[in-house]
C-alpha cells in the first residue's frame, strides 16, 4: 500500500533516481535524473538554478565519458557537494550529466546567498576546476530536457 503524502513528503519527494543514455554531438552521454520531481508542484518555492560543472578524466575507449576510476571520483566529488547545498539551505537535487569530460550537476534551491557561498568553499577545496552559476528560474524551464522522456 502506498503511503499517504504528507506535507513534507510533497514537498520533498523520495528521490528516484532513472539513469538515460544517449550521445549529443557524436559523443556518448550519459544522465542521472531525480524522476521524483518531473511535474513536481512547488517550483516556485525553489526558484534558483544551481549548475557546477567539473571537469573529470577520460580516455579513447570512454569517448568523453569518465573512466571507472574518475567515477569513483566524481562520486567522491557529488557527496562533499551534495553537503556544501545542504548546508546552504532547502533545496532539491534534479540530477546531473556526463559528456566531453565535464560533468554537470543541477540543483534548485530556495536561497542562492547562502549557496553561492557555501560553492565557493567547495570550489577552494578541490583538486580540478569547478565552475558554478546561480540563476533565477521558478518554472524549472532550463532543465525541462532532464524530464523529457516517455515512463
Amino acid at each position: 500500500m502506498a503511503r499517504p503524502q504528507t506535507k513534507k513528503s510533497t514537498r520533498f519527494p523520495e528521490p528516484a533516481p532513472m539513469r538515460r543514455e544517449g550521445d549529443m554531438d557524436g559523443l556518448p552521454s550519459l544522465m542521472i535524473v531525480n524522476t521524483a520531481l518531473k511535474g513536481y508542484a512547488a517550483t516556485d518555492d525553489f526558484p534558483y538554478l544551481v549548475r557546477v560543472a567539473i571537469g573529470y578524466q577520460s580516455n579513447d575507449d570512454c569517448q568523453g565519458l569518465p573512466t571507472p576510476k574518475e567515477e569513483r571520483t566524481l562520486g567522491s566529488i557529488e557527496d562533499a557537494l551534495l553537503a556544501a547545498i545542504r548546508k546552504g539551505g532547502a533545496g532539491h537535487y534534479i540530477g546531473n550529466t556526463s559528456w566531453n569530460c565535464v560533468r554537470e550537476f543541477n540543483f534548485f534551491v530556495d536561497d542562492p546567498d547562502p549557496v553561492d557561498e557555501r560553492l565557493e568553499k567547495f570550489a577552494e577545496t578541490q583538486h580540478r576546476p569547478v565552475q558554478y552559476e546561480i540563476v533565477e528560474d521558478p518554472a524549472w524551464s532550463q532543465v525541462e530536457f532532464y524530464f523529457d522522456y516517455e515512463q
